[in-house]
């Protein structure tokens, strides 16, 4: 499992969007590096739930500018968004039962999630509003 390594590519040139992003990212790396260490799922559940309000917190925020920037692919971004948050809530339902455990998948799908996010759908619709 390899953490995400921050590059200027990742840049929205929107300093707030960025500051976030970047608090996002390494959470994950944290995380990542915790399970390297082979850090027990209790010790990394709290950092995942950080992980998942501040995702909220974000959306939130990314949507409203968005919106207030007219972005026309909006209702896109709201649809990811709301995936991301139910396969979250989905993963989290089944940790709480004590049938999942904060595994490789997860954190591998954490990763991709948020670089495809950042790369693609974010600095698209900023290219695109341009």
């Amino acid at each position: 499992m390899k953490k995400i390594i921050w590059k200027d590519e990742f840049n929205t040139n929107i300093d707030e969007i960025d500051k976030q992003h970047r608090f996002l990212v390494n959470r994950i790396n944290e995380l990542i590096e915790l399970k390297i260490m082979k850090e027990e799922s209790t010790n990394l559940y709290p950092i995942l739930l950080l992980l998942v309000g501040y995702a909220q917190f974000h959306f939130e925020y990314e949507e409203k500018l968005w919106a207030k920037l007219n972005i026309s692919d909006l209702s896109e971004h709201v649809e990811e968004h709301k995936k991301f948050s139910l396969a979250i809530d989905n993963f989290n339902e089944l940790y709480i039962n004590g049938t999942r455990d904060i595994d490789d998948e997860l954190l591998i799908f954490l990763n991709r999630w948020w670089t495809n996010h950042i790369l693609e759908k974010d600095l698209n619709s900023i290219k695109n509003k341009a």
